[in-house]
Parts: C-alpha cells; sequence; structure tokens
C-alpha cells in the first residue's frame, strides 16, 4: 500500500510491477493503505486505509473483486482474516471495531470499544486519542480482540 490511495501489485522473482487493465491500483478513494491482508489460502486480498473502505482482490490475477465503503466513519489502521477466511475483522481511528463478510461485503457485526472503555457516549463526536484503535487479531479459536493506543488489549465476544 502507498500514501497516495494505490495498491501496487507486484509478482516474481525477478519482481515485477504487474500492470494492465485488470488490475485496479486506485480502489481507495484518498489516503495511505494502512493494511494489505492475505486470506489463509492466499485466494483473496484485503486492503484498507484512510478512506474507511475495504477493497477485495483476486489473490491470483489481482483483479477487484469488492469494495466495501463506508466500514468505519475514519482511518482503517489495522484488519485480520479469520481461520476459515469468510470474515474480515478492522478496527480503527473511530473506536470500532468491526467484522465484514468477505463474500456480501456485509458488517455482520460490530463492537464499540471506545465506549466499553470509557463509558461515556459523548466521545462518539470525537474519539480520544487513546481510545483509537490500532491492531486487531484473532487468537484461538476465531476470538476476536483489538489493541488500543492507548495499549489496552480487549478481548471481544
Amino acid at each position: 500500500g502507498a500514501e497516495d490511495a494505490t495498491v501496487l501489485f507486484h509478482k516474481g522473482p525477478p519482481f515485477q510491477r504487474v500492470v494492465g487493465d485488470e488490475v485496479s491500483e486506485k480502489c481507495h478513494e484518498r489516503g495511505a493503505i494502512h493494511s494489505l491482508r492475505y486470506n489463509k489460502d492466499g485466494s483473496v486480498l484485503a486492503s484498507a486505509g484512510t478512506d474507511g473502505s475495504v477493497c477485495f482482490y483476486d489473490g491470483k490475477d489481482m483483479k477487484l473483486m469488492k469494495k466495501v465503503e463506508k466500514v468505519h466513519k475514519s482511518s482503517i489502521f489495522s484488519s485480520a482474516w479469520n481461520r476459515s477466511g469468510s470474515h474480515l475483522l478492522t478496527c480503527g481511528s473511530d473506536g470500532f471495531v468491526r467484522l465484514v463478510d468477505a463474500t456480501s461485503g456485509e458488517i455482520v457485526h460490530e463492537w464499540d470499544v471506545t465506549f466499553a472503555q470509557l463509558g461515556d457516549d459523548s466521545a462518539r463526536e470525537k474519539v480520544p486519542m487513546g481510545a483509537m484503535l490500532l491492531g486487531c487479531a484473532f487468537i484461538k479459536g476465531d476470538v476476536p480482540i483489538a489493541v488500543g493506543f492507548s495499549g489496552q488489549i480487549v478481548v471481544l465476544s
């Protein structure tokens, strides 16, 4: 990913940039690409970034399969695939963690981590820096977790 909202694809060795009509390097509207993740078998690549959207690409030929807009209100900092590769977990500066179905593009679950941490709904207007979420992952048995800017690890259920 790049700072200009592009996702550049390479193949190799020797590594050469993949270009052409089929490759969509400019799926995102603006800003940086913060996260690129292949699913378990490499058949799908997901990108997420500053524009709050997620783009799913075919893992072999890099054709754009689906773009899901407004997954988050602002930057998505991290993403992670579940074990089966059917869902993508995302987290970002809005204090939410969302689970996206990779096939339909629907948000199937969301966690308001900021409210859980602060217990104050007024934080919705502007999420405090310490409540922004910088990382997410799945642990034992596909249990989602998130890591906040403050260093707090949150186990989601």
